[in-house]
């Protein structure tokens, strides 16, 4: 955990484990780097076996996985966004079952298969089942940095196979007619959806404080990277937010009955895709894929698309990479036909 400090407490603390023994004490100070220099004095000290670990903790090596996980998500709060957090809490119903009451050293790779097993009899994806055993194996990372295991036991655990051609993604005429499909509420949210690629958290949850109309960016504080992430603000997302009544609410997009950002606005997109005449399945979330297709289907380079997401990894973004494939064969297949017309009409 490093340093924190309590909520009923003015001190800051420290908390870190090594070879299974767990470490924390009061730095008796309120200063946070206080406790950082404190903590960097007690690990030099167990290193050199002069500290000795916590009386009541003596004999927490390789603790319960429902036990370590507060300690966790307390930790990833200085380092994960919010909406990330948000996600490893839903990710967390779904492998409580399986590894609530578990050792750390016992979450191997066979419980590892029956949380798959199970989740798919409950029809969840690959990618879904990827991306939550994804986030456990990251908390038993995290549990041996910080001294409580030798090594993960989920270390060679293999992603299943996923479909990286998204095709779910409109077109032109859809999106216009989506656009002119909505209601007065849902209208300036698809917009901001559509012309900024944003994940549908980070669409419901922006802020006034984060949209500058004036020079047309959006800036949003980024507690990973600790500082400001700017992006370009689309002309057709300011003309839509100018539209948007401020309601002494820092958020955007408000929920006039509670006071709060949009939740749940399933049905009324289902609405508006019925009205617009789009029959194929398509998700709110798909709003983003369509976003990339059509960057990538309209000439944009793959680098550019991976900024415009957001995408730490440029294999993420590869996923788009056979739309851009089929956008330069139409290329190379038209190159010598104007040349070819041409000629013809010379010889005429």
């Amino acid at each position: 955990m490093g340093v924190y400090r309590p909520k009923k407490s003015k001190y800051w603390w420290i908390d870190f484990y090594c070879k299974g023994k767990r470490y924390r004490e009061s730095s008796e100070s309120t200063r946070k780097k206080d406790a950082e220099q404190l903590l960097a004095k007690r690990k030099y000290e167990v290193s050199q076996g002069i500290q000795k670990p916590s009386p009541e903790e003596e004999d927490n090596s390789d603790p319960v996985f429902s036990e370590f996980i507060p300690q966790y998500m307390e930790w990833a709060k200085d380092y994960k966004k919010p909406l990330t957090i948000e996600r490893n809490y839903q990710f967390l119903k779904h492998l409580d079952p399986y590894v609530s009451d578990k050792r750390l050293s016992k979450i191997t790779l066979v419980v590892a298969e029956e949380y798959k097993n199970g989740r798919k009899k409950q029809g969840a994806s690959n990618a879904t089942i990827n991306r939550e055993r994804s986030f456990l194996k990251a908390v038993l990372n995290k549990s041996v940095k910080w001294g409580l295991l030798e090594k993960n036991p989920l270390q060679y655990m293999e992603p299943l196979p996923e479909s990286h051609l998204f095709n779910r993604y409109l077109t032109y005429e859809e999106t216009m007619a989506l656009i002119d499909a909505c209601e007065d509420h849902l209208k300036p949210i698809i917009i901001t959806s559509i012309h900024t690629g944003f994940r549908w958290g980070s669409v419901l949850n922006m802020k006034w404080q984060e949209v500058d109309l004036v020079n047309s960016l959006i800036i949003f504080k980024d507690p990973v990277k600790k500082g400001d992430t700017v992006y370009p603000l689309p002309d057709e997302v300011r003309k839509a937010l100018k539209n948007v009544p401020k309601n002494g609410s820092p958020y955007i997009f408000v929920n006039p009955e509670t006071g709060k950002p949009w939740k749940n606005l399933r049905i009324a997109f289902r609405r508006a895709k019925t009205k617009a005449g789009i029959t194929k399945p398509f998700r709110l979330h798909d709003l983003r894929h369509s976003f990339a297709s059509n960057l990538v289907m309209s000439g944009n380079d793959l680098k550019t698309v991976q900024e415009l997401l957001g995408h730490r990894n440029i294999s993420t973004t590869l996923r788009y990479a056979h739309l851009s494939l089929e956008h330069k064969k139409k290329a190379v297949d038209g190159l010598f036909k104007q040349k070819d017309e041409n000629d013809g009409n010379d010889h005429e």
